[in-house]
């Protein structure tokens, strides 16, 4: 409809897809010619660059990274089944983990405080702050998510080994915070020790990503 009424080409792709394109394009993926970006937002996203092309599979609706199933979760996914990589490793899920965790007694923590004791209010940005205060009970939080996350990035490099993982979405404005545990517990646990392994960056752009990505579908031929 849209190419009837504007008489061009119109290119249309899954929003994470096309933060890809633009990692690789211009930002942390530039150069290389695999690469993934995962967007740790409400969910997790994949935009996967193999041999400078983006990929999504051959019917189109492949890199779905968020609903690898990772490991028995105490809640569901969205999509309805248990243990989706996203309801580990995204805001969504650190949210809820540290909501299960003052729940369950532990309630010897500055959260409550920052959020005058209403749970609801709780985000990513309060348990990392928290954390990086030294609360104990975000340190928890944020250990398990960085424990998950790395379990995911170790699928990932099994079955792809792209040169270069790239965290963006919210939970990357953690920065280095973040990214140096992520990288700790990779090269702590990670299979081949002695080769080279897939570098772990953090994402240049934040909520251009998509619109600088989508820009560039043209170029690649992607419809």
């Amino acid at each position: 409809m849209m190419e009837d009424e504007l008489r061009i080409q119109v290119f249309i792709d899954n929003d994470a897809t096309v933060a890809g394109l633009a990692e690789y394009e211009f930002g942390s993926m530039k150069g290389c010619k695999s690469g993934i970006l995962l967007t740790l937002g409400t969910g997790i996203g994949g935009g996967i660059v193999l041999n400078g092309e983006v990929y999504s599979g051959a019917h189109g609706v492949g890199s779905e990274i968020g609903h690898m199933i990772i490991g028995e979760n105490f809640y569901n996914c969205n999509c309805g089944k248990n243990g989706c990589f996203e309801t580990f490793a995204s805001s969504t899920a650190i949210i809820r983990y540290t909501q299960k965790l003052i729940k369950d007694g532990n309630t010897d923590t500055i959260i409550l405080q920052k959020v005058d004791g209403d749970l609801d209010k709780i985000n990513a940005k309060i348990i990392f702050d928290s954390a990086k205060e030294g609360d104990r009970v975000a340190k928890m939080a944020v250990d398990r998510l960085v424990k998950y996350l790395v379990i995911g990035i170790f699928n990932i490099v099994n079955f792809m080994d792209p040169e270069v993982i790239a965290l963006g979405g919210g939970i990357s404005n953690a920065g280095e915070y973040l990214l140096n545990q992520v990288k700790e517990e990779f090269e702590k646990n990670k299979f081949f020790k002695t080769l080279p392994a897939a570098n772990i960056v953090l994402a240049q752009f934040k909520n251009d990503a998509g619109i600088l990505g989508a820009a560039m579908l043209g170029k690649h031929g992607i419809r």
